[in-house]
């Protein structure tokens, strides 16, 4: 994804730097043409350099447990969401209509991701509620070093 994140600021950037050092030949001329390899390979390089820093944030997070929401969360999160959408398609975007989309989508992925973290703690024995009325036991197969008994 990175290739098609950073090629425009890239390109941008390359060609601001071309018209601070030198003109740019006009388009079609064969010094034109001369300059488009050197110009491609550069923006090759600067995008390669770029990914090659930004990686890290691409690679997906591992998933220790599936977590889905309930229905009733999906269906609300979507809500919040398209009804943003359609708002700021309807009237345009200016200031209310970007802090409406702002709000109703930082809701819809909040509400989304906490009701499943909930729903997985609450599967997994681990919420305050239920570990205060059954305290999880130690399993003794997890550790390969205990003998069972």
């Amino acid at each position: 994804m990175s290739a098609y994140l950073w090629q425009v600021p890239a390109i941008v950037l390359l060609t601001g730097i071309q018209l601070l050092w030198q003109p740019m030949p006009d388009p079609g001329t064969g010094a034109w043409w001369l300059t488009c390899p050197v110009f491609v390979i550069a923006v090759l390089l600067i995008v390669w350099a770029i990914s090659t820093i930004t990686k890290r944030w691409e690679s997906p997070r591992p998933v220790l447990s599936p977590r889905w929401p309930t229905d009733a969360v999906t269906v609300t999160a979507v809500a919040l969401f398209v009804v943003q959408s359609l708002a700021i398609s309807s009237y345009g975007l200016h200031l209310p209509m970007a802090i409406l989309g702002l709000v109703c989508t930082t809701i819809a992925v909040n509400l989304a991701e906490d009701s499943a973290t909930a729903r997985s703690r609450i599967s997994a024995g681990n919420d305050a509620t239920i570990a205060e009325g059954n305290p999880p036991t130690p399993d003794r197969r997890a550790d390969p070093r205990v003998p069972p008994r």
